[in-house]
């Protein structure tokens, strides 16, 4: 068994606060997040932490909440269910511009992920599919 251990990072040219706005309205996450990715919003809690969101890629899904929060600095963020470990959004301010980083450590959870993390590119398809996410975070950004 492989863990998927992955950083993907993207500079966006909004202010470190727009961007850390966008991030913490979880309620928003559907209108910008691939549609492919099918994500719902199963909770979210007025101090952020114990928000809770399901993605179903193809091949699974996933149960994400949200373990901390730090202003302008970072969110955890716990997995369940297909994969299970931690997720950190890290926010940098970069000119005028915000450097955002997403970075996952996780276990497949099943014998067939487990089984598959051997033979196939996890992280390779969580980069791929973080380009999407950061597109249309960037383009909800864009509208704001």
């Amino acid at each position: 068994m492989r863990r998927t251990q992955v950083t993907d990072c993207r500079t966006l040219p909004f202010d470190l606060a727009a961007v850390h706005a966008a991030m913490v309205d979880f309620e928003n996450y559907p209108k910008w997040w691939p549609a492919e990715f099918r994500l719902r919003v199963l909770q979210t809690t007025t101090i952020l932490v114990g928000s809770r969101f399901e993605v179903r890629p193809r091949g699974g899904s996933f149960v994400c909440e949200v373990s901390q929060v730090i202003p302008e600095k970072e969110i955890q963020i716990q997995y369940e269910r297909l994969h299970r470990g931690t997720g950190i959004w890290t926010f940098e301010r970069q000119g005028e511009g915000t450097r955002l980083c997403y970075q996952i450590n996780l276990d497949p959870q099943g014998w067939l992920p487990r089984l598959l993390s051997n033979f196939m590119d996890f992280a390779g398809i969580q980069s791929r599919g973080m380009e999407r996410v950061f597109d249309g975070l960037e383009g909800w950004l864009r509208l704001k």
